[in-house]
């Protein structure tokens, strides 16, 4: 009570940040009955704490200490201010970390981390996710991101908890990826398309398209989205990224095997052909099948989507099982045929040739 009522109003701020410490390390200590006592108003009481010129870094390691505690002990102690504290929280979620101020960045993981605790509760898991898609259909970039933020590390740290809200989140994604602009928001939607992937959360064809659409060069990249240092930074990240889901994400390898073959033999994408075809090698490295029985014969019409509009009109030969369209093995080795024709590329030559490697069976079986 001395530490927190009196001394934490020096005017020094120094002083002020080693109360906060002090604070966070003895607060676990407290008896049980106290801690759940204060609990109701010592948690807006920190709140109050970030209007003041105090180090935002100390109140929320304070405050972390608290959720964690009353967390551990009784979590319906916070049922009356959870929705102020994850209002607090949001606004309080760092858009751009500057790393080259540590300091910065370990407030912003702390924010995070207190989204953490407190998704490991199941009633607040779901007001969390709940305020997240509210977010994410706001008209702020500013607020998708936050929200993309948050969503991409509550799935790195506790998917289970927030899981039953997955597929409504993915169906919100879908709707960002064909509407967002903004280089900085692309990269920060390509974070969560990782972790979604690496959780088994992707099954839709729309988000292999975003990574894939945008390996893709810009010959003029528009400087009102971002710089030619981000457009530049977007490609090598998608690149990487459809590389790794290629090569690790193995609940994805089928979905990819069927969309990149059929990526791999439309001409807008002749400039990453490389890059599928080292996809595509992965790929059928570790199983030169391709699964073909996703949805009955009598599912209905395939839905048209953001790759097949490129390919309105085009004739190639596919081979069809309900909703799935692959090209046929001839289209594929004549497009390869086709690339292999211009030896200045060396490295997409050497990639085609690794995935032919392991494409031979679906050519000719005695081959």
């Amino acid at each position: 009570d001395v530490l927190f009522n009196h001394w934490l109003h020096s005017r020094e701020p120094k002083v002020c940040v080693e109360i906060l410490q002090a604070l966070s390390s003895m607060y676990p200590l407290l008896p049980k009955d106290r801690i759940q006592d204060q609990a109701a108003r010592l948690v807006p009481q920190i709140l109050a704490l970030y209007r003041r010129s105090v180090d935002r870094n100390a109140v929320t390691q304070f405050l972390c200490s608290v959720l964690k505690t009353n967390l551990a002990l009784n979590a319906t102690v916070l049922d009356g201010i959870i929705d102020v504290l994850i209002t607090h929280l949001f606004d309080l979620v760092c858009v751009y970390p500057d790393y080259e101020k540590p300091q910065t960045v370990k407030g912003h993981y702390e924010v995070l981390r207190c989204f953490h605790l407190l998704a490991g509760h199941h009633p607040y898991s779901t007001r969390i996710m709940e305020t997240l898609l509210i977010h994410l259909r706001n008209n702020s970039e500013r607020d998708r991101m936050k929200s993309l933020l948050i969503l991409t590390h509550l799935l790195n740290s506790c998917a289970a908890n927030i899981e039953n809200r997955i597929p409504a989140t993915t169906e919100c994604l879908k709707q960002l990826i064909l509407s967002e602009r903004g280089i900085k928001m692309k990269l920060t939607l390509l974070k969560t398309i990782v972790a979604l992937a690496q959780k088994s959360h992707i099954r839709d064809k729309e988000f292999v398209w975003f990574v894939v659409r945008h390996s893709c060069r810009y010959s003029k990249p528009s400087q009102e989205h971002g710089s030619q240092e981000e457009h530049a930074n977007l490609v090598l990240s998608c690149e990487n990224t459809l590389y790794m889901l290629a090569s690790t994400v193995g609940t994805l390898d089928e979905l990819l095997k069927r969309e990149l073959l059929n990526y791999l033999i439309l001409l807008d994408y002749t400039d990453i052909c490389g890059n599928l075809a080292k996809c595509l090698a992965s790929l059928f490295a570790k199983s030169p099948h391709i699964e073909y029985e996703i949805a009955g014969d009598d599912a209905a019409t395939e839905q048209s989507t953001p790759e097949s509009v490129g390919a309105a009109g085009e004739d190639r030969s596919v081979i069809k099982r309900g909703k799935v369209m692959v090209p046929g093995a001839e289209t594929i080795y004549a497009r390869c045929l086709a690339l292999l024709g211009n030896q200045q590329c060396i490295k997409r030559c050497s990639n085609i040739l690794s995935f032919l490697r392991y494409y031979h069976p679906q050519v000719n079986p005695a081959l």
